[in-house]
């Protein structure tokens, strides 16, 4: 993240001592595996799907902080969610993620189309004050302190990846009594694209969270990977850890939604207009 006013975060000016994390690949909307399988274009390409190369510890942006032990507040307006969520109903199984690639990646069109509108020209990035404009945008309903709530320093700026986990918070923490899909004394309405799109990532979080606790520990993820894993017969026994790792930015072994909404923006293909500055923290 940088600064709306042109200032270099401290993240920023070590950004040339700081190695981007590899992309991961063989997931796609295309119905790739999530277990390591090269898709045909990998093949072509003569490259593995899942490079070896050691990623460095990434500093939190405020977006993620926003999610630390430091925010009771919103910890709990997110495990609220995620609850009502499970209350639905979970996931069955890596297929039905698989299955709903491609309509996660219809629904952050409209964001697309947002960040586009606002962008500071030539630099990839909207500044953390145009939040309430992009929901506006977008169409989610901004009734309540939803934006307030997260703590964003309004002078940061967000990458695309970035800007899809904040507007996905904002729509998250909103409390039970204001959400559009729970709240009885509102005239029913039907979810915009994008709160589709995000409803699909919640689950899938829900799908890995076996103990429901709002939060993916390493053993639950490996678990439910190796499980799968075996399924299909895949016989790479280090995969499930490989694909911990790309969720697990910071390295404390413990998944925060944030941090697997952005690994899933990855898996199914969305990509910053700018690669160099691609879901990097400051």
């Amino acid at each position: 993240m940088g600064n709306c006013f042109g200032s270099k975060s401290q993240g920023q000016e070590q950004k040339n001592d700081v190695q981007s994390p590899p992309k991961p690949s063989g997931i796609s909307s295309g119905g790739l595996s999530l277990f390591g399988g090269s898709s045909q274009s990998d093949k072509n390409k003569g490259r593995s799907p899942l490079p070896d190369k050691p990623k460095p510890r990434r500093r939190r942006s405020s977006i993620t902080e926003s999610f630390s032990v430091r925010n009771e507040y919103v910890i709990k307006l997110l495990h609220d969610c995620l609850q009502r969520h499970r209350a639905r109903g979970v996931m069955k199984s890596l297929n039905s993620i698989l299955m709903k690639f491609s309509k996660v990646e219809e629904g952050l069109s409209s964001a697309r189309k947002a960040f586009k509108e606002l962008e500071k020209p030539g630099t990839n990035t909207v500044c953390a004050s145009e939040l309430e404009t992009a929901c506006e945008k977008i169409g989610l309903d901004l009734s309540g302190d939803a934006i307030s709530a997260l703590k964003i320093d309004p002078n940061d700026t967000m990458n695309f990846k970035e800007f899809v986990v904040a507007l996905s918070l904002v729509y998250m923490v909103k409390p039970e009594t204001e959400s559009p899909l729970e709240d009885p004394g509102k005239p029913a309405r039907k979810p915009t694209e994008f709160e589709q799109a995000i409803d699909i990532v919640v689950d899938s979080f829900n799908f890995f969270d076996s103990n429901a606790d709002g939060i993916l520990e390493k053993p639950e993820v490996l678990n439910t990977f190796n499980t799968a894993s075996a399924r299909n017969k895949d016989g790479r026994g280090n995969i499930s850890a490989k694909r911990f790792e790309e969720m697990d930015w910071d390295q404390d072994e413990k998944i925060t939604f944030p941090e697997f909404l952005h690994a899933y923006e990855t898996w199914i293909g969305i990509e910053d207009d700018d690669e160099e500055d691609n879901f990097k923290f400051s």
